[in-house]
Parts: structure tokens; sequence; C-alpha cells
């Protein structure tokens, strides 16, 4: 998904810049003076929600969630340089300076030059997600707590985790009681896989179990 809306992203990053410069010497309505105040508002309401969606993709590592943060504070720059050119079209009709009037247009050509910078960037986030990235050790320490809590678990001696896209696969080596059965220990083990599949964004695991003798 998020790849999508990279190359979303990009399309209309185009599709900007290809509209001012087919009309930059067109002259443009100058705007109403009550329009800054409403970019002013956007601005600081896209700015909270863009804070939001960042720090609530980087608890859940979802990537999407991550992505929409991005995209939220590219609307933060572009409206704050949209504010920047219509105060200078505003500028250029108040004081008769000609080049002020094309304020509008500069400004969206920085927007599409910064939009495609941000898609880009998550085409780019979408790609490595797609190969497979480590997940975070806070996390992983989450799933370890998990596992050591499932009876027959004593203890879990390593825990791998590698995201594709939105989901995990894992490699886990836990430790049971030496002195059980092949059967007893591969019960343990698929309980293990079984607690693991459960959870909404592992889709899968593997799991080798390691004796402990005393």
């Amino acid at each position: 998904l998020s790849l999508i809306l990279g190359i979303s992203i990009l399309t209309i990053a185009y599709n900007l810049g290809k509209q001012v410069v087919v009309n930059f010497n067109v002259v443009s309505q100058v705007p109403e003076v009550f329009s800054l105040l409403i970019i002013l508002f956007v601005v600081v309401v896209k700015l909270f929600l863009a804070r939001y969606l960042i720090n609530k993709g980087k608890k859940e590592d979802s990537e999407i969630i991550s992505a929409s943060g991005k995209e939220s504070f590219s609307d933060v720059i572009s409206s704050v340089v949209v504010f920047i050119g219509v105060f200078s079209a505003l500028a250029g009709d108040w004081f008769n300076v000609s080049w002020l009037l094309k304020g509008d247009k500069i400004a969206s050509m920085i927007i599409a030059i910064f939009i495609v910078r941000i898609g880009i960037m998550i085409i780019l986030d979408a790609i490595h997600s797609l190969q497979g990235k480590s997940v975070k050790r806070e996390i992983c320490n989450e799933y370890k707590e998990l596992i050591t809590n499932i009876p027959g678990v004593i203890g879990v001696d390593h825990l791998d985790m590698i995201a594709y896209g939105p989901y995990y696969q894992a490699l886990i080596d836990i430790r049971v009681d030496g002195f059980k059965t092949v059967i007893e220990g591969h019960d343990i083990a698929e309980l293990v896989q079984a607690t693991l599949l459960k959870q909404e964004k592992i889709c899968h695991a593997v799991v080798h179990v390691n004796p402990e003798v005393k």
C-alpha cells in the first residue's frame, strides 16, 4: 500500500508541476486576505495529524501509517509554502510589483519538488520493507515475553524477526526441560507456533527446541 501511495504522490507532483509550467505566464486572480487564515488553520491541523501518525507508525512499526504521516507532513510544508505564495501575491497587488504576483506559481513549483522528494522517500521505504528488515528490539522483547509465559517454555535462547511489509516472520529457539520426551518437546514447540500465529502481525513462525539439562 505504501508503494502505491508513493507512486500516487509522484503522479500528483507531476501534474502539479506540469500545470504550473504551462500556465506560468497566465495572470492569476489575486486571492482574498481571508485565505491566509484558512491556510494557517490547515497548517496547524495537519501538523498535529502528521506528528500523531508518524509517532503511531513508529510505535506499531507500521509502514503504511508512517507513510501516511509523511504525506501529512508534506501537506504541512506545502501549506506553509502556499501561505508564502499567497502573501507574495497579495503584496504584489498592494505595492503593484508584477513579479510578486507570480508568488503562488513559484510556491506551487516548490511544492511539486517537495512532493517528489516525499514520494521517492515513501517508495524507497516500501522497497526496503518488501526486501525484509529487522524488527525493532522493543517489539521482539514483547514477543519474547509472550513466548516465555507459555507452559513448558523455560526461556527463549534466540528470536529473529523479519518484517515483510506490515507482517513479521519469526525464527525462534526455545529452551525446554531436557528430560522431556521428543513428543512433549514437539508439542510445546507447536503451542509456541500456534500462539504466535494468532498474533495479528505474525504470518510465519519456525520454532526450534533446545534441551536444558540441570
